[in-house]
């Protein structure tokens, strides 16, 4: 490639020196009246097509700077001159020259020669057709035959005859073109037999024939069916398939117990998709397998498949036993269940004769439903309908109820979708969030209470799974942070900080705490949160007695004064700018604590209050109306007891206790009344339950 390239540059170089020879000459003018000579371009060779060939194909050459005159451009295939049919300045038509052998091609012309990147393979022209193919055999398939063959030296290709009469030669018999070995004939007949011959082709010829073989279509066991299903219906089952090829019926077999076989089932022979087997009964379950038949024999089973009949769908009749029940601006409905109902829905008006044409609907309910948000002193009226898939019920009885208020008293609330202990709350926009907790391990899930739907939903999942957090909300966003990471405290401890928006339903992780704990007391002041005591990595295990305040603005911590004991499950809530830490568990004595903290930011510095009356840890701790209140929690056994204290006057006294005994619950409060929810109860099962506290 270098001599091409340097030739090129020397005609180049010399059309140039003439070029400035011929300018230099006449002084501007000739005597012909003309101004200059043209300059030549050299050509070039971008491509050509077909890349081989036999002497006389035609071969495109693709390029620039041709001379449009064919007879100008010399072509050479490897330094053989060709002939040249057309030209343009772009491309040339030219036949390979005989005796031409594989090298590169060439166009010359006044310009210049020009050289192809890549050589032209010339194909030899061949000068005796080949030989008759050997090693022919015939294998008979259902409705096919499948012909081989040895390949054959210097064949081009290969021609196939065959015949419904033995005797078959390439003038009688039926030809196949360009065949190659497997050749598979379809669509022919079982039973009938059919004969061939090969012969073998190139450019000098074809071949005599090859012996005759011939081969006799017959059936073969089918393939098992698929796509088998199974689809119930009243007292019947329809079961479908996929053709199977070569099938001529089908048998279905079927039992009520799992695993049937052709050897254990009940045999339905003779059938077709789809097969409707009735008179079944409604609620068994029946198994089902297919097989294909031909005259060949009987296939494999198919996969088994299933179907339960059932009775046809009909709308549930009304609910019976609607009753209402007062509370402080709430009402408890009940009702009876409605075999085959699937939902209920309430109506309520504040006018008697209410219908769900008249009524305000909601939707999706259970028994028992709180209806909350309710005016006190006025009268509520209720219907309830039972619904399902084919429809909804006429109307329940009528039943009313007028909510009443009233002071220190626990009622229960609507549940939440999903157990949750362990967990933390808080409160945002009037709505009520419960996020993480445990289960089996720590969980993620996040769920909100609206109280005027009184329905809880689930939100956007916390980016980490935890237990025994700490949490606190900060200008409409709940901060969690720390917590244990998966089924037990001794599988680890984190220090991710995660804050929750409720206008985007998304999570972003913040500066992580540092020191990584779980079961701390928070408290928000001033829009700092503050985290206090807790456990950190369990072994060594023990209570802490570092706090750590978090500025969410700057998106830092730091360290503020230590409490004045080590406390882990402790508790904390703020009145009027004073975080309380309220009990908790020491690991210096091994023993739940009925101690409590008060840190005031102005002064710097914690002071020992007045001691709760009972002990207790992963408790619930809140504060109304300066009023701080604890409940429930663990210590010895786990506790339902309630107790307040007054920060004025440094004193507890005892309130109502909860419905039920239970600790690890998620609270905050809530148009003035404590919300617990979730927890788990003394035998340590996660709750899904939720009461509420009117001071």
């Amino acid at each position: 490639m270098q001599l091409f390239s340097t030739l090129d540059k020397t005609i180049k170089l010399g059309i140039i020196i003439v070029s400035l020879l011929l300018a230099g000459c006449g002084g501007g003018g000739s005597s012909g009246g003309t101004t200059g000579n043209p300059i030549a371009r050299t050509p070039s060779i971008s491509s050509f097509s077909p890349l081989s060939g036999a002497a006389g194909a035609t071969v495109t050459i693709a390029g620039t700077n041709f001379d449009i005159t064919p007879a100008n451009n010399t072509v050479k295939f490897n330094n053989v001159t060709a002939t040249v049919s057309s030209a343009t300045a772009t491309q040339i038509v030219a036949a390979v020259p005989a005796g031409s052998t594989s090298g590169p091609i060439s166009v010359a012309n006044s310009g210049g020669t020009a050289y192809s990147m890549s050589s032209f393979s010339v194909i030899p022209t061949a000068t005796a057709a080949p030989a008759a193919p050997t090693g022919v055999t015939a294998t008979a398939g259902n409705t096919s035959v499948t012909i081989t063959w040895s390949p054959v030296t210097g064949a081009d290709s290969y021609n196939l005859y065959w015949s419904a009469t033995t005797g078959v030669t390439k003038l009688n018999g039926n030809k196949f073109t360009s065949a190659s070995s497997p050749y598979i004939q379809t669509g022919l007949a079982n039973g009938t037999a059919v004969y061939y011959v090969v012969t073998a082709v190139n450019s000098a010829g074809e071949s005599a024939e090859s012996t005759q073989v011939s081969a006799t279509p017959a059936p073969t066991i089918p393939l098992a069916p698929t796509g088998v299903a199974a689809v119930p219906a009243n007292a019947q089952n329809s079961i479908s398939w996929d053709a199977s090829f070569g099938a001529t019926s089908y048998n279905v077999y079927w039992s009520t117990t799992p695993g049937v076989t052709q050897t254990t089932g009940t045999v339905i022979s003779g059938v077709t998709s789809p097969y409707v087997h009735t008179s079944l009964s409604n609620g068994t379950a029946y198994y089902y397998v297919v097989t294909a038949v031909n005259s060949a024999g009987v296939s494999a089973e198919s996969a088994e498949v299933n179907a339960t009949p059932v009775a046809p769908a009909v709308a549930p009749t009304a609910p019976g036993g609607l009753t209402a029940t007062a509370g402080n601006t709430q009402l408890t409905l009940t009702w009876n269940p409605v075999s085959g109902a699937t939902s209920y829905n309430l109506y309520w008006s504040t006018t008697s004769g209410v219908t769900k044409t008249n009524g305000t609907k909601i939707t999706g309910v259970t028994s028992p439903y709180v209806h909350a948000g309710l005016t006190n002193g006025t009268t509520y009226y209720y219907v309830a309908t039972a619904e399902n898939a084919n429809g909804e019920s006429a109307d329940s009885a009528q039943a009313s109820a007028i909510p009443a208020g009233s002071t220190n008293t626990w009622t229960s609330g609507t549940a939440m979708l999903s157990a949750h202990n362990y967990t933390v709350g808080g409160v945002i926009n009037g709505n009520f969030y419960v996020a993480g907790g445990a289960i089996a391990g720590s969980i993620t899930a996040v769920e909100m209470y609206d109280p005027i739907a009184n329905t809880w939903t689930s939100k956007a999942p916390a980016l980490t799974s935890r237990a025994l957090a700490g949490a606190g909300v900060i200008n409409g966003k709940l901060y969690v942070v720390g917590g244990c990471i998966g089924s037990d405290c001794r599988i680890g401890i984190t220090g991710a900080l995660e804050a929750y928006d409720p206008a985007t339903n998304s999570w972003t992780s913040l500066a992580a705490i540092p020191t990584a704990r779980a079961g701390s007391a928070t408290g928000v002041i001033n829009g700092r949160l503050y985290v206090a005591g807790g456990t950190g990595p369990c072994p060594p295990c023990g209570a802490l007695t570092v706090v750590e305040s978090y500025d969410p603005v700057a998106n830092t911590w730091q360290t503020e004064p230590a409490l004045p004991s080590g406390v882990e499950g402790a508790q904390g809530t703020v009145i009027n700018n004073v975080f309380y830490v309220v009990g908790g568990y020491t690991w210096t004595t091994s023993s739940v604590v009925n101690s409590v903290y008060a840190f005031d930011p102005v002064a710097n510095s914690w002071t020992i209050k007045a001691t709760m009356p009972t002990a207790r840890n992963a408790h619930g701790v809140e504060a109304v109306n300066g009023i701080l209140y604890a409940f429930g929690g663990a210590s010895t056994a786990v506790t339902a007891v309630m107790e307040a204290y007054d920060s004025v006057a440094d004193l507890w006294t005892a309130k109502a206790s909860m419905p039920a005994a239970k600790y690890g619950m998620g609270t905050g409060v809530l148009n003035g009344r404590i919300y617990s929810a979730g927890g788990a109860d003394s035998a340590g099962t996660a709750l899904s339950t939720v009461d509420i506290y009117q001071p």
